[in-house]
């Protein structure tokens, strides 16, 4: 027997025999006279054991509860039912007669049962890690009733009045500020996905802390995002809806992810890019995908055009015959392809579906104007109005009376979304803005087939690019019991789409290479089989950014921009009468949110050289950047966290067309964004060839006066040689540094208007293995 075994022998015996101690991180539960506590090192959560309320999320990293401490309107869910006769239902977590909540093997579980005196059952499980500061929701509902169960609100967090702000993504992402404490009681928002949410995160940020809400979806299943100032907290939840039937149960198929983080909104989008990162959607980056057009790929700067003049009292006239020289002027004046987007080019009037041919003054002059534009060196862009049906439209909006009741009943009614109450979804109004319309089903073969015809029909008349108008890919739920699919909730709406814009793009391209598929506003999931989206990040006071306390951050672009290229959707108005600071904003914000710039011009056209010097200042300096190594990390590259800098406040008027008025709007003087480009870099392996790993910063002088500032930019890559160089409205870079190592901190006086880029770029050589002696 060897010396060893008989120590061992005894060691195994006295730990066999001594008290257990928790190790670091393990997850512990109290079960006390009225709630159950689970801990972790992260957080502490306080359960009521009387109806499954939290009433504690306690982050232990910043000793701040994340929960309200008003438990006045707090619930864990909501379910939202109708009965037989169409009458709504509510029921809460609160209303439960029998309640337990219990721990085991690191899951929570609220069983609730007997809701109001319905057999409903509702079991809310949350999954707790050692190791992690997330927990993991999922909700499964047993309905017994002659109710169907429409919506489900789970799970709901109450927060302080006092939070700063709530991140939402609502199209690019956006900000609503103090929504406790500035807001009015009642104040919601709640966007849907897909659709108006881009992406399936929020967050509520509080004294540097905040709380994570997240679904960790890869299906696309229909969801929405909402907040709700309830007067006692800001109330945070995501929405669920089953699919439609009378006693529907309902199981949730995917994790809502909840836990504390530290930081700005950019922390809650790190947790949720860890997640996105590995989903289908960001299978190939931007810089590698072959079907995106080399055209599109060179940032081309966007222009939108209005093809008709409206006089009074007359028709609208066409004037085909000025549009492609003023293109041209653009294309010649800012040294770069112009991409026109033909603001009304639909054949029976202004966003009119889905009969557009032949396109306004006849298929011969349109197709000899856009094939002019190619060969100026320019492309086309149009938009369809989305999956639309316009059943009728009346002056003032347009100015013959349209009426397509008589075709659609015969053609398209048995394609239209089917609402909850078993009829056909109409929106708006024939005498209103878009006029009536009802909506295709995706589903369905008819409209799938009806979609790629009209793309193949406007690539027949020169068009390059095509814009669906369906927000975010976003249709409304169909009850419909004879289409491709099951009435109500679930995913089939997203799969549908998502073969739509796939088809689309690929029959297109076989067509032709060049061919581009757009839509408005960004959506993760459809972003493998899109080659580009309509942007917003550069609105103000205006959709999708106009309600009250809204201020946009570029949450989808610091999630996605080296997956997804955004172009500045209609970019800033251009005027040769008076200079428009809004504009200028909007074109340095779509520099600096690494955006293909735009501009539009809606009424009397302007020429290049006639436009307001200073408007035109900013937009001469970003196409110029644009022409060099910028392109590559405002295109392609991945944006990163900003830094901070000295620069003082401005203030820019943006008009709010609720209150009738010009708001004035903070911002920093300059603003500035941070890029890596390669977006993912790594280690070279040997035998590889040099590597370069660059970071890049791109400032805009927004203020009317000249701006002194200083920028602290850490290297690259740690312990990694860098060189510096600087990029200006001047011709070549401006060597700043060589061989530098320490971090740089750099001192930059821009004048207004003025876009500077600085690229910190570490480069070495691998050693190659030597082979084999011969």
């Amino acid at each position: 027997m060897r010396r060893w075994f008989i120590p061992t022998i005894a060691l195994c015996m006295i730990l066999s025999c001594a008290p257990s101690l928790p190790r670091r991180g393990e997850t512990k539960v109290t079960h006390e006279q009225t709630t159950v506590v689970v801990e972790n090192d992260f957080f502490r959560i306080v359960v009521a054991a009387a109806n499954g309320n939290i009433t504690e999320f306690f982050d232990k990293a910043s000793r701040r509860n994340l929960i309200s401490p008003s438990l006045e309107k707090n619930v864990l869910y909501r379910i939202s039912a109708v009965d037989e006769k169409g009458e709504a239902k509510q029921f809460d977590n609160t209303q439960a007669t029998d309640c337990s909540v219990t721990f085991d093997d690191h899951r929570l579980t609220i069983a609730s049962y007997e809701h109001a005196g319905q057999p409903i059952s509702v079991i809310a499980t949350c999954d707790v890690s050692d190791d992690s500061p997330l927990t993991r929701w999922r909700l499964r509902i047993e309905n017994k009733t002659n109710l169907t169960i429409r919506r489900i609100a789970f799970p709901c967090v109450l927060m302080p009045p006092e939070t700063d702000y709530i991140l939402s993504p609502y199209c690019d992402g956006c900000l609503v500020e103090r929504p406790g404490l500035d807001l009015p009681k009642g104040y919601a928002m709640g966007p849907e996905y897909p659709g108006s949410a881009s992406c399936q995160v929020t967050a509520g940020g509080i004294g540097g802390t905040g709380l994570y809400l997240a679904a960790h979806d890869a299906r696309g299943y229909k969801k929405s995002f909402g907040m709700f100032n309830t007067g006692a907290g800001v109330e945070l939840a995501a929405a669920h809806y089953p699919r439609a039937g009378v006693g529907n149960d309902y199981k949730q198929p995917y994790d809502i992810v909840v836990g504390p983080y530290q930081g700005t909104w950019h922390a809650a989008a790190d947790i949720y890019k860890a997640w996105a990162v590995k989903q289908h959607w960001c299978s190939k980056l931007l810089a590698d995908r072959s079907d995106i057009p080399d055209w599109l790929k060179r940032a081309p700067m966007f222009i939108t055009i209005n093809f008709l003049k409206p006089q009074k009292d007359q028709p609208p006239a066409s004037i085909y015959d000025n549009v492609r020289p003023s293109v041209k002027s653009y294309s010649d004046y800012l040294n770069r392809p112009m991409c026109a987007l033909l603001g009304d080019w639909h054949g029976r009037g202004y966003y009119i579906a889905p009969h557009y041919f032949p396109p306004c003054g006849g298929d011969e002059k349109f197709t000899a104007f856009t094939r002019g534009l190619v060969e100026d060196g320019n492309r086309s862009i149009v938009f369809l109005c989305g999956i639309f049906w316009t059943v009728e439209k009346r002056p003032p909006v347009i100015h013959e009376p349209y009426d397509d009741w008589e075709r659609f009943k015969r053609e398209g009614e048995p394609h239209a979304i089917i609402g909850p109450d078993g009829k056909v979804a109409f929106t708006g109004v024939p005498d209103k803005k878009i006029g009536q319309n009802a909506t295709l089903c995706p589903a369905t073969r008819y409209t799938q087939r009806l979609m790629r015809d009209i793309c193949k029909q406007c690539q027949k008349r020169g068009i390059t690019m095509a814009q669906i108008e369906t927000v975010g890919g976003g249709v409304p739920m169909c009850y419909s019991s004879k289409h491709n699919h099951k009435p109500g909730g679930g995913n089939y709406h997203t799969t549908a789409i998502y073969d739509l814009y796939k088809s689309v793009l690929h029959r297109g391209q076989f067509r032709d290479k060049e061919f581009a598929l757009s839509i408005e506003e960004p959506a993760e999931y459809y972003i493998p089989v899109l080659t580009a989206y309509h942007s917003r990040d550069d609105s103000e006071r205006h959709w999708p950014r106009s309600g009250l306390g809204i201020r946009g951050v570029p949450l989808f672009t610091y999630l996605y921009h080296e997956y997804s290229l955004g172009y500045g959707g209609h970019g800033p108005n251009v005027s040769s009468k008076k200079r428009n600071r809004a504009g200028e904003y909007m074109s340095a914000a779509d520099f600096v949110c690494g955006k293909i710039p735009a501009l539009s011009y809606w009424s009397a056209h302007v020429d290049a050289k006639d436009v307001d010097p200073d408007q035109m200042k900013i937009i001469q300096n970003i196409a110029a950047i644009l022409d060099g190594p910028a392109r590559e990390y405002l295109l392609f590259g991945k944006m990163l966290h900003p830094i901070p800098l000295d620069a003082p406040e401005t203030k820019i008027g943006f008009w709010n067309e609720a209150a009738k008025k010009a708001d004035q709007l903070a911002f920093p003087a300059v603003l500035h964004s941070v890029w890596q480009y390669p977006p993912l870099a790594r280690e070279p392996m040997f035998g590889k060839k040099d590597e370069t790993v660059g970071h890049g910063y791109a400032f805009v002088n927004i203020a009317e006066e000249e701006v002194e500032f200083t920028a602290a930019m850490p290297p690259p890559l740690p312990g990694k040689m860098y060189s510096v160089q600087e990029y200006g409205p001047w011709l070549g870079p401006r060597p700043v540094a060589r061989n530098a190592a320490k971090p740089m901190t750099m001192t930059l006086r821009l004048k207004p208007g003025e876009a500077r880029f600085v690229e910190l770029l570490a480069r070495w050589r691998n050693p190659v293995m030597p082979g084999p002696e011969e």
